[in-house]
Formats: C-alpha cells, sequence, structure tokens
C-alpha cells in the first residue's frame, strides 16, 4: 500500500486542469497555479526525488526478482525474499 501511495504522490504534481482564463491548477490543489508559483515547483521537486529515490528503484528491484527467478542458482533465498511477488510463480505451468 505504501508503494501505490508514493506512486500517486509522484504523478501529482503533473496533474493540473485549465481555468478560463489560460492558467492552470493542480486538481488536489486549486489555489495553487501549475508551473507559476514556487509551491508548485516544491511539489515537483518532491515528487521527482519520491520517484528517483523510492519507486523506481523498486520496481527495478522487483523487475530484477521477476526476471532472475525462473533461472536462479540458489532460488532458496531470491524466494524468501521476495516472497510476496513469486509466492505463486510454478514453472511447469503457463498461468
Amino acid at each position: 500500500l505504501l508503494f501505490i501511495a508514493f506512486a500517486v504522490l509522484v504523478a501529482q504534481p503533473f496533474r493540473c486542469f485549465k481555468h478560463p482564463n489560460g492558467k492552470m491548477s493542480l486538481t488536489s490543489f486549486p489555489e495553487v497555479l501549475c508551473w507559476e508559483t514556487e509551491t508548485h515547483s516544491w511539489i515537483v521537486v518532491c515528487g521527482v526525488l519520491i520517484g528517483l529515490f523510492f519507486v523506481i528503484p523498486y520496481m527495478s528491484a522487483a523487475t530484477f526478482a521477476v526476471v532472475r527467478a525462473p533461472s536462479a542458482k540458489d532460488p532458496g533465498g531470491l524466494y524468501q525474499r521476495w516472497r510476496f511477488l513469486l509466492y505463486r510463480f510454478r514453472p511447469d505451468v503457463w498461468w
């Protein structure tokens, strides 16, 4: 659940809607103008940092585990570490 929350936080600074006067605001904070205020700049920086230091490394590690699992030399350690991803993995069936 924490990963999903962080992934949503990464996307929030880029979800803007357009006003009739041509300016744009954040959907979650309509008082913050997109790409015009310092507040939005800080929100974008925080979103990018969360993406760089949590979301991307976690997705990279999970992808590595899933790709490496079928050919692991010592599957015990790999399966124990990544059990939440691999506990239903059965190489003898296609589903």
